[in-house]
C-alpha cells in the first residue's frame, strides 16, 4: 500500500532527504524512563505510571513500525521505550501485590 506519505519529502533545496530521526522512539524512551521513576513512588505509581507506560508502549510500537517501513532512522530507542513501559507496568503490579497482600 503506497501513499504519498511513504516516500521521504524532498529537501527545500531540491535534494533528496534520507530517513528522518525517530521522534516517536525518543519520546517513548523518555516516557519509559519517567514511568519507571514514578513507579517507585507508591501513591503516584497507581495514578500516573499506568497511563505514562501505556503511552510509552504505544509510541514505541509506532516508532518501531515507522522504522520498519523505512520512514525514520533506527528503532533502538523505540524498542527501549516499549521495554521500559512494560517494566514500569510490571513494577506497579508487583508493588501493588506486595502492599495489598
Amino acid at each position: 500500500m503506497n501513499s504519498r506519505h511513504d516516500a521521504p519529502r524532498p529537501a527545500p533545496d531540491g535534494g533528496a532527504r534520507g530517513p528522518r530521526t525517530n521522534r516517536a522512539g525518543r519520546e517513548a524512551l523518555g516516557l519509559g524512563v519517567l514511568a519507571n521513576l514514578c513507579a517507585l513512588v507508591p501513591v503516584i505509581g497507581d495514578l500516573i505510571t499506568v497511563p505514562i507506560s501505556l503511552l510509552a508502549i504505544g509510541l514505541g510500537a509506532w516508532g518501531v513500525h515507522r522504522a520498519d517501513r523505512g520512514l525514520v532512522d533506527g528503532s533502538v530507542a523505540a524498542t527501549a521505550g516499549i521495554v521500559l513501559g512494560v517494566l514500569a507496568l510490571f513494577l506497579v503490579a508487583a508493588i501493588f501485590l506486595v502492599v495489598e497482600i
